[in-house]
């Protein structure tokens, strides 16, 4: 099990150290800083031998996003 406080703030981390792809979406991240936060939660299917892993996240609400309203 994985306990994650917060998927927002992982990806705003990524976002301030990840190249630039030119390409910012809503809120003023980059699509790839979202590269890295997508494959920690793919990771729930790839566990090894078929086993289970269970991810538990929090997300930042009213962020002043335009996307988040």
């Amino acid at each position: 099990m994985i306990l994650l406080d917060s998927i927002t703030r992982l990806a705003r981390a990524y976002n301030t150290v990840t190249p630039a792809s030119g390409k910012i979406l809503s809120g003023g991240v980059d699509a790839n800083a979202l590269h890295r936060p997508k494959r920690f939660f793919g990771a729930a299917r790839n566990v090894e031998e078929g086993g289970s892993l269970t991810i538990i996240a929090t997300a930042l609400v009213d962020t002043g996003s335009k996307w988040m309203k």
